[in-house]
């Protein structure tokens, strides 16, 4: 009898415990983006959720049919303005399916922690959500109209993914930015989303414009798209992708199909880091008025001239981010430590002047692989 009482009292009192987790599928906001911004007061949310109900909200800017909807609302914090969406929605919000978290402009230009803290301690968030910068504000970027049916979580999560082959994306999972945030030397680095809106067309899509850098905690600096391929080029990040150089008065598009770099860290005879980068490229086009063949002399030429353009992008990119911004991007700090504590202990007592000084060498080494078809005259 009194074993009976017991398992009584145990539905009782533990058979709510996963209502949520028990809750249908049409009862759960499953949540695919989500946006950030400032508010009067507090912060503005904005989300991206599927549509898994036939019938459509009131609140809801889709329609009932949509393959998601957007839901907005204001709070004095997260959790407040969270639980707002839940009342307008009448669902429970699901956050582990999310794909990629927008921080709004302003929001990014005080204290992007203020945002992220909810998301650290709430657990159902994975880790490696993905994190992006809004041009504007991110309830533009989350209520952008791709088109019917079209999920824009999907696109957006996969343009912020892009940059190995595309040289213009640094994709930052929330882990890592959190980390190099927190990191007495690391910059923290995140990608700047944009609309693009085709007057003619009248369609939008989501374009990079270039990267926010973050150093002690605030925004440092802005790399334009051709500062990022230096960074991602430097950081062992680029794969493949198009460079453009003036040959003789003619645009050369050289694709790169392999790079690989490697920082390394000298102490003797002086402390200096080198950075050595190898390509292998092809010619894919010569934008000369006539067809012509290109000579082995041109290719070494172009080769010289793939080396020079590299280094020199990688070089405006340290001297925008390092030297002028005292933004860490290549880790050095943590190397440094890695290597020598000593030096390290040293240099962590004025990082900026360690910086503005340590000597940085850049090598590149290019080899052309292909030049195109060799075209010949109908006799």
């Amino acid at each position: 009898m009194k074993r009976l009482i017991i398992i009584m009292v145990s539905l009782v009192f533990f058979s709510g415990c996963s209502n949520i987790s028990a809750a249908e599928l049409g009862d759960r906001l499953i949540i695919e983006a989500i946006g950030i911004d400032t508010s009067e007061d507090g912060f503005e949310i904005t989300v991206l959720a599927l549509n898994t109900q036939q019938s459509g909200s009131a609140n809801s800017t889709d329609t009932p049919d949509g393959v998601a909807k957007t839901y907005s609302a204001k709070g004095k914090t997260l959790a407040s303005a969270f639980a707002a969406i839940d009342l307008i929605s009448g669902q429970i919000p699901l956050y582990s399916q999310a794909r990629v978290i927008i921080l709004g402009k302003e929001l990014t230009q005080n204290a992007p922690m203020t945002a992220l803290n909810y998301f650290i301690r709430e657990y159902t968030t994975r880790d490696d959500i993905l994190l992006a910068a809004a041009e504007s504000t991110a309830k533009q970027i989350i209520n952008i109209n791709l088109g019917n049916n079209v999920l824009a979580s999907k696109i957006i999560h996969s343009v912020l993914q892009s940059g190995s082959f595309n040289g213009m994306t640094v994709t930052m999972p929330m882990y890592k930015f959190i980390s190099n945030l927190l990191n007495e030397t690391d910059a923290a680095i995140l990608p700047i989303v944009k609309i693009t809106k085709d007057e003619e067309t009248k369609t939008e899509s989501i374009g990079i414009e270039g990267s926010l850098l973050f150093a002690a905690q605030n925004s440092n600096a802005v790399l334009d798209n051709e500062q990022t391929k230096g960074l991602l080029i430097a950081n062992d990040k680029f794969d493949s992708g198009p460079i453009e150089i003036d040959y003789k008065g003619s645009k050369v598009s050289i694709a790169v199909q392999r790079c690989s770099t490697l920082i390394t860290l000298l102490e003797k005879p002086e402390l200096k880091y080198t950075i050595d980068i190898s390509l292998s490229c092809d010619i894919i086009e010569f934008n000369a008025p006539l067809h012509r063949e290109l000579s082995m002399n041109d290719v070494e030429k172009l080769r010289m001239a793939t080396e020079n353009k590299i280094h020199s992008i990688v070089k405006n990119t340290i001297g925008k981010a390092v030297r002028e911004n005292k933004c860490d991007i290549l880790s050095l700090g943590r190397m440094l430590k890695k290597k020598s504590t000593d030096s390290y202990n040293s240099a962590i007592k004025d990082y900026n002047s360690f910086l503005a000084t340590i000597p940085i060498e850049i090598h590149t080494t290019a080899k052309i692989t292909r030049m195109g078809k060799e075209i010949l005259p109908l006799n």
